[in-house]
């Protein structure tokens, strides 16, 4: 039974470690990352005070992706100010086409196969190199996509100037076929102000019946 149970562990801690090893389902940069070449908006919506302007979607595997496997969409947006005075962007939400609000942020990648390495190594001594090995690769490629995230994404709030135009870059996790991208500003009396961009026509079907991973 000791003989058979060790085999038996030994068989699926090798597994893992070839999962780790290969980086199966992780996210990396991209050595080559794919051009985009940003041309006719996608959509634009404006109110009294500023213009708000979606020029790209970069999805996974599609153009200007930089990242394999990539769990999260990143929007490309201007924004204009017509006014005289300093407007303020305070937060940005897509909503989905199950009406579910998604707010902005940074989507930091995960280490869930390290931990599974880790979770074998404990009764796999002699494993461990091979699996710490995993780890490192892991972790290193979760380095280096968190980042480039956090060099592309803007932060918010964010001061547009009047009579300027400012570009975005916003991380949202994955959104199926999104409807609407809303946008909240704040004037300079600190009233709150929301110009919505309808995404129906051009993220129609996004994400529907598509691979989870990269191939």
């Amino acid at each position: 039974m000791n003989n058979n149970f060790r085999q038996y562990v030994t068989i699926i801690a090798m597994i893992v470690v070839s999962s780790v090893l290969t980086g199966c389902g992780g996210t990396k940069v991209l050595k080559e990352p794919q051009p985009v070449q940003l041309e006719n908006p996608l959509a634009v919506t404006a109110d009294a005070r500023m213009t708000a302007t979606l020029d790209w979607v970069i999805v996974r595997a599609g153009p200007g992706t930089w990242a394999k496997n990539a769990d999260w969409d990143e929007y490309l947006l201007r924004v204009r100010n017509h006014s005289d005075r300093t407007l303020r962007i305070v937060g940005l939400t897509v909503v989905d086409s199950l009406q579910t609000r998604i707010e902005s942020g940074a989507i930091l990648s995960g280490s869930t196969s390290t931990t599974a390495a880790g979770t074998a190594m404990s009764g796999l001594v002699f494993l461990g190199p091979a699996i710490a090995v995993g780890g490192i690769m892991r972790a290193a490629n979760n380095s280096a996509v968190n980042t480039e995230m956090e060099k592309r994404q803007t932060i918010l709030p964010l001061d547009v100037p009047p009579g300027q135009e400012l570009s975005l870059d916003v991380f949202f996790p994955l959104a199926p076929s999104p409807v609407m991208i809303e946008l909240v500003y704040a004037d300079d009396a600190g009233r709150r102000h929301t110009v919505a961009i309808d995404t129906r026509a051009v993220l129609d079907g996004l994400h529907f019946d598509e691979n989870v991973e990269q191939t």
